[in-house]
């Protein structure tokens, strides 16, 4: 064991190192200092198990800082409509309506660091239209969803989420809750169909 001891503590020095690069992306103090600490820690190991200098991580840090903008854009793309998953509108009387209540049945978006896009169909047990009344003023029920859709110009992207998710159908009666901003550049559209409990939830931010 002592013959290897070496081997396994510079593993882990990798292994630390690895994980302080990938905490850098989403926290990147926690992985800032990590990378730092772990860099000193494999120079010492290095030299004390291997006489070999700080050279390699400090050479396997530079790599890293050099591809880092494009992980740092592959990962922001890949991560950016994960908030959608746990998204709770608030009407502010106190009720509130939880996405991660229900089950996504289709997500999809792309985004940076200033704008992006999300859309995404989540699918609720029947229970959670008393949410729907509950919050009062915040949803607008509409009977006929459909001439809503079309007076609004919102039909075309209604149509384009039931080419993709194959269990939607195009509401009859919803609720509907819009909210745009122009100052942030946030437009969102949120349609919640009264008859089959499954949610519609359009997200832009310019």
């Amino acid at each position: 064991m002592k013959k290897h001891l070496g081997k396994i503590v510079i593993l882990i020095d990798i292994a630390l190192l690895l994980l302080s690069m990938w905490l850098w992306l989403s926290v990147s103090f926690v992985g800032f200092i990590g990378m730092i600490v772990m860099t000193i820690v494999f120079s010492f190991h290095l030299r004390k198990y291997t006489k070999h200098n700080i050279a390699i991580p400090l050479f396997i840090l530079f790599l890293y800082f050099l591809t880092s903008p494009i992980l740092q854009i592959f990962y922001v793309g890949r991560t950016y409509c994960d908030f959608v998953k746990t998204k709770v509108l608030n009407a502010g009387n106190g009720n509130t309506f939880d996405f991660s209540k229900g089950k996504i049945n289709y997500i999809e978006g792309d985004g940076g660091f200033q704008d992006g896009h999300c859309r995404a169909t989540i699918s609720f047990d029947p229970e959670m239209r008393s949410k729907i009344s509950q919050m009062e003023s915040y949803w607008r029920i509409e009977d006929d969803c459909i001439d809503y859709l079309f007076e609004h110009h919102r039909k075309s992207t209604m149509e384009d989420f039931l080419r993709k998710d194959p269990s939607a159908r195009m509401p009859s009666r919803c609720a509907i809750h819009k909210y745009s901003d122009d100052k942030s550049g946030v437009d969102e559209l949120i349609i919640y169909d009264l008859d089959r409990h499954k949610l519609f939830y359009e997200y832009y931010n310019n």
